[in-house]
């Protein structure tokens, strides 16, 4: 549920990231599309202004030293991936606000230990601090 938590004329904004969760279930391009765009119908229909992530690259299972870890993506799910964001990059009438995460300089690659764990999709706090200086930059900027 995306209940407002504000009273009327407040100027509220809901961060949204998704799309990995539904990849990496085995979701289709259309159904990972699809539940995005009816999430955020959901959220602006409740009031809110919606900033969309598009979220930051994985590893894929092919890449060494990846072929064992459990959130690495075939070159499916990264087709999938690359799909998406080119979507939502392309289609700003289901959103207010982009925030592309995957373009931020320090998490546009994967296999960078210093702002990415292990895995190659999980960030370390240096990618943590990357993501959040974005967001912070960018929704000071809309005026929130």
């Amino acid at each position: 549920s995306v209940q407002p938590f504000f009273k009327q004329g407040q100027l509220c904004l809901l961060q949204f990231c998704e799309l990995t969760n539904h990849i990496a279930a085995g979701a289709s391009f259309a159904t990972a599309r699809d539940a995005a765009i009816a999430y955020c119908a959901q959220a602006r229909a409740a009031g809110w202004r919606l900033a969309f992530h598009i979220p930051t690259p994985r590893v894929e299972k092919a890449d060494a030293g990846y072929e064992a870890s459990v959130s690495a993506w075939d070159a499916g799910e990264l087709a999938i991936y690359t799909q998406a964001c080119d979507y939502f990059r392309a289609h700003p009438e289901h959103y207010d606000f982009l925030i592309d995460l995957s373009a931020v300089p320090e998490l546009v690659d994967p296999h960078d230990t210093d702002f990415y764990l292990e895995d190659g999709v999980h960030c370390t706090a240096a990618g943590i601090a990357a993501k959040a200086a974005t967001v912070a930059a960018a929704t000071v900027g809309w005026g929130f």
